[in-house]
């Protein structure tokens, strides 16, 4: 699962950034490292967020916080835009107290709601207000930042004013290839079971039972394969140092590392590597 970050995303010196889109095509899951909004124009399909899944529709509106895996499923194509946000924007005490005085609390991942819906006719004001937004990132005139910081704080009060439980939302198990792919783009960091639970708002006790019921195997067996697998490609593709490749691949304790790559692949990592070199 990928995971972008705002320096990626936001350009240095704004706060935030809209990027106006097109597509027929899904996103696959993937987390962030700053806040989004997607307003959608027109299309059709269901936005997932963390384990809730919302319809797509005209006028919908989509906020992922920090870290939550979400995606896109279309049904076909879909306008929209992007609104990345830098987390440090709802840290500001100016920030913070106006979210506490609109939404009754300072944490913008409980004051925003995760989906709302507008009417055709706030649909259109959206998307006017959207454009206007545009144009200050394009043109960047005296205050365009401000200016930005006001239209934002507006789309957030028509949040607000919306329905902030949307009618249609069902709770989504996310599928095992979703949490495999969360726990393969995290590999060389260290996973516990409770860690990745909690980005899935599982309880340990049911990702734990969910592996032995699709995977056959635990959690800890399912990550410690994931990193070995990960270090024999390693071992066989590149001239990295065995120790390094270990820490690469999330085992912080050597021992242990070369121990179960002994059990697993018959061999050290060194002879793995010997019998794997390449012929040219």
């Amino acid at each position: 699962m990928r995971k972008l970050d705002e320096n990626h995303i936001i350009d240095e010196g704004l706060e935030m950034k809209l990027f106006f889109r097109e597509t027929d095509k899904s996103t696959p899951a993937h987390t962030l490292g700053f806040y989004k909004l997607t307003a959608v124009f027109a299309g059709s399909g269901s936005f997932a967020v963390g384990d809730k899944e919302y319809p797509i529709k005209d006028g919908s509106v989509f906020a992922v916080a920090p870290d939550v895996p979400h995606m896109m499923m279309l049904t076909g194509a879909v306008s929209y835009c992007d609104i990345t946000i830098r987390t440090g924007f709802f840290e500001e005490p100016r920030i913070k107290n106006w979210l506490e005085e609109v939404f009754g609390t300072s944490d913008a991942r409980d004051a925003i709601p995760a989906a709302a819906y507008f009417d055709r006719f706030s649909a259109e004001k959206l998307r006017s207000g959207l454009g206007d937004m545009e144009k200050e990132q394009i043109y960047r005139q005296k205050f365009f930042a401000e200016k930005m910081r006001l239209e934002l704080l507006s789309l957030l009060l028509s949040l607000a004013r919306s329905s902030g439980t949307p009618q249609g939302a069902v709770t989504k198990k996310a599928p095992m290839p979703v949490i495999k792919d969360y726990i393969n783009a995290n590999i060389s960091k260290r996973l516990t079971l409770a860690q990745v639970a909690k980005a899935y708002n599982y309880s340990p006790s049911y990702l734990s039972r969910l592996f032995s019921e699709s995977e056959k195997t635990s959690f800890t067996r399912y990550v410690r394969d994931q990193r070995l697998e990960n270090a024999r490609r390693l071992l066989r593709d590149s001239s990295w140092p065995t120790g390094e490749i270990a820490s690469m691949c999330g085992c912080t304790n050597k021992t242990l590392f070369y121990r179960f790559f002994r059990e697993k692949f018959g061999v050290t990592p060194a002879q793995y590597r010997k019998l794997n070199k390449p012929k040219y």
